[in-house]
């Protein structure tokens, strides 16, 4: 099974982890006004997400590689 991480989010443009985002802020109900505190840069919900995915495939293809390790199986 997988275990569970945090993760991160990072300004798109220039990589930055330092998100300015208000008090009231909340991932489902109240995802405005949020940027990256080094650039600027608007970070959207959908940058979250596709983050998010990009974390989760990394994690599958490690597990694919865990579980078919010297079987000759090559993951793409």
């Amino acid at each position: 099974m997988l275990e569970s991480k945090t993760m991160k989010v990072a300004c798109p443009d220039c990589g930055s982890e330092l998100i300015k985002r208000p008090d009231d802020f909340d991932f489902d109900s109240n995802f405005t006004d949020v940027s990256c505190a080094d650039c600027g840069r608007e970070i959207t919900r959908d940058d979250v997400v596709q983050q998010g995915a990009n974390v989760a495939k990394q994690q599958i293809d490690a597990l694919f590689r865990d579980a078919f390790k010297g079987t000759g199986f090559k993951l793409k």
